[in-house]
């Protein structure tokens, strides 16, 4: 339970006792790319608009987004998958709820069914939105219309 909560004891330490220990786990400003696995228009229309496009290989789209973002800033790591929508707190020995920026609070948009890929670069700075163009990945989509 100490190394969760981040504190490490050594090999020859003995009779320690630690009381009311909490680890706060924050994520740095990180790139998203948040997508939905279900289409359902009547989900989405009102926050995203009428036109949907669909990602054929997922895996293969991300492998692909990282080679070229990676390219624009050096990435410390990366991950996708679906968001898990419950509570991110845990205590004692409990399971942790998930990976970080994975896992979020129920809200309204739930129903959307969240699918994200998330990359964090290697230097924390103040991330600003910008145009990546990743020609690689353009046959690996395709319009959905209603």
């Amino acid at each position: 339970m100490a190394a969760r909560s981040g504190i490490h004891i050594g090999e020859d330490c003995h009779n320690i006792t630690i009381s009311n220990a909490t680890k706060i786990q924050k994520l740095p400003d990180a790139f998203v790319l948040c997508t939905t696995r279900e289409y359902k228009p009547e989900n989405l229309t009102d926050t995203f608009g009428k036109y949907c496009v669909k990602i054929s290989n997922p895996v293969e789209f991300f492998k692909r987004t990282s080679i070229e973002l990676n390219k624009h800033f050096e990435i410390q790591e990366g991950g996708v998958g679906l968001v898990q929508y419950r509570d991110r707190s845990y205590t004692g020995l409990e399971k942790p709820p998930g990976p970080i920026g994975f896992v979020k609070p129920s809200d309204k948009y739930s129903n959307q069914k969240e699918f994200r890929m998330l990359w964090v670069p290697k230097k924390d700075f103040t991330i600003k939105p910008f145009l990546l163009k990743c020609p690689d990945v353009a046959h690996l989509c395709s319009i959905v219309s209603n």
